[in-house]
């Protein structure tokens, strides 16, 4: 079988990458979310490391959560009508999703050098970890 005889590649449909606006957008969207059970975790826990281990592991089910439900998407995302593919247009699995989430978590560890990647180096508006992972955010039409 050829890959012209698999018909399921022809009826792929085609996005476009989603721009860093609507991307920013999704991001604070789902960053207010996220505040609101985080304050209250807050309360108990304190401000310190634990916290910050509780709010990373909240961002990370989370979004391993959405992205690898039916409509690929937080619900930033969904609001800016963006969703998470693979390079092969397909939707990520649990595992991906998971990874993604993870590598995201960690890629803001290094804001300061992520950054000047996708705004500077990188012209299809991609992240590192959605490059190693073989992933792309794309404006659903």
């Amino acid at each position: 079988m050829t890959l012209l005889d698999d018909h399921s590649l022809l009826d792929q449909p085609e996005y476009t990458n989603a721009s860093y606006l609507q991307r920013f957008g999704a991001v604070f969207v789902d960053g207010l979310i996220l505040s609101l059970p985080n304050m209250f975790l807050s309360l108990f826990f304190g401000n310190g490391i634990v916290m910050s281990f509780i709010q990373t592991a909240t961002y990370i089910a989370y979004a391993t959560y959405f992205e690898s439900s039916e409509q690929q998407a937080t619900i930033g995302k969904r609001l800016f009508s963006l969703k998470v593919v693979l390079d092969t247009n397909q939707p990520l699995d649990a595992t991906k999703a998971l990874t993604r989430a993870i590598l995201k978590s960690i890629s803001w560890s290094f804001f300061f050098l992520t950054l000047p990647y996708i705004f500077l180096i990188n012209r299809e508006q991609r992240t590192p970890y959605d490059q190693f992972l073989g992933a792309r955010v794309v404006e659903v039409k």
